[in-house]
């Protein structure tokens, strides 16, 4: 870890209106994610720790406050340059891995460079290293219907590898894991954080998994409580 802030938020807000009442999910959220950290964003079902994530990681609009990923203000951009950024420095790992069937675990894995770049050889040799990153290397031509659960987990560890992102969130990662796999993929993500200096932010019921990160943050109906260590 080093004291380089890759993700800091501040006073994000988030409001979901119908005809029937408007919902403020997220209130005047603050946090900061520094090169090399393993943080978990933990909180009650329904809190927001989702609507955050998917803020965090551009993929929904706040309606207030300010977010800086990697020294850049990426909801200034348009669409399509938002579109890029996104590839180019964030990777996502979600509670169901949402490999797409027809393509075989490397061909998951190549996904994202090939919005960035194509040169297929160099794709492929990535894809093949991150495989055997993640240890399953043996099993990068099956198809996601040929691995078991915790298999197509790594792919999709893999996967959010591909293009080197300055951050990897993830949504419940072991929430359709057994307590094994789900253990394993823990193990893995300090190792890939040992080996790439990867940061991770991660939203999690898992008990397990928060005490292994670096920290933990709760988010309330009043915004994010202070910033400790790891606890339970």
């Amino acid at each position: 870890m080093n004291n380089q802030v890759i993700l800091k938020a501040s006073g994000i807000t988030k409001t979901y209106h119908s005809s029937a009442e408007d919902i403020q999910v997220l209130r005047a959220v603050n946090l900061e994610v520094n090169a090399g950290e393993i943080v978990a964003i933990s909180g009650p079902s329904g809190i927001g720790k989702t609507t955050l994530l998917n803020i965090l990681g551009t993929l929904d609009r706040p309606d207030g406050g300010e977010l800086t990923i990697a020294s850049k203000l990426p909801f200034e951009l348009n669409d399509i340059a938002l579109s890029t950024f996104r590839a180019r420095h964030l990777g996502f790992v979600f509670q169901f891995h949402y490999l797409l069937p027809e393509f075989t675990a490397l061909e998951n894995v190549m996904i994202p460079g090939r919005i960035l770049s194509g040169d297929v050889a160099q794709l492929e040799a990535r894809g093949e290293s991150l495989l055997k990153a993640v240890g399953i290397s043996h099993r990068m031509h099956h198809k996601p219907s040929q691995l078991s659960g915790g298999e197509r987990q790594r792919v999709a560890v893999a996967r959010a590898l591909m293009n080197s992102p300055a951050l990897v969130l993830a949504d419940e990662p072991t929430g359709n894991l057994d307590p094994e796999n789900g253990e394993r993929l823990m193990q893995l993500f300090l190792e890939l954080r040992g080996q790439f200096n990867q940061t991770f932010l991660i939203a999690t019921h898992n008990r397990q998994l928060a005490q292994s990160a670096d920290r933990t943050v709760r988010l309330t109906s009043e915004g994010m409580e202070a910033n400790g260590p790891a606890s339970g």
